[in-house]
């Protein structure tokens, strides 16, 4: 099973889910989708920058789907128009349910005062880097 998952503003829902099926629709030979999801969060009193920036109701919504054929890495090709997606209208992701690819640039995604972070907490507290080995 793999999925992938956007936090998005609420205005931007129906966008949304015509660019997530555009993508069912292109990789269909690869994976058998279910149908898109969403979860509506509810701003309470804060929302954490690295899931959601804005401190406002957003949307959890993605993609997911069992692999019919091919390999888990064929899925490179679908996590960066994913990815492609998320940077080009800012969306966040749900970074540790995504395919582990070793071509998606994460310093391209994150700020980089927020990757720098990210570095030295992972060098830290996996000093040999483990967990998601050659991600950050």
């Amino acid at each position: 099973m793999y999925w992938f998952t956007f936090f998005i503003p609420q205005n931007k829902l129906q966008e949304v889910k015509s660019d997530l099926s555009k993508i069912m629709d292109k990789y269909s030979d690869l994976l058998q989708f279910r149908p898109i999801y969403e979860y509506p969060i509810k701003y309470i009193h804060f929302n954490p920058p690295l899931i959601y920036n804005k401190q406002e109701d957003f949307i959890a919504i993605g993609l997911w789907g069992t692999l019919t054929q091919g390999k888990p890495e064929d899925l490179f090709n679908l996590e960066k128009e994913f990815m492609g997606i998320s940077l080009k209208n800012n969306y966040k992701r749900y970074i540790q349910s995504e395919l582990k690819n070793p071509q998606t640039n994460y310093k391209e995604y994150f700020p980089p005062e927020i990757f720098t972070e990210f570095k030295k907490l992972k060098d830290k507290y996996d000093p040999d880097s483990i967990i998601n080995s050659g991600v950050f």
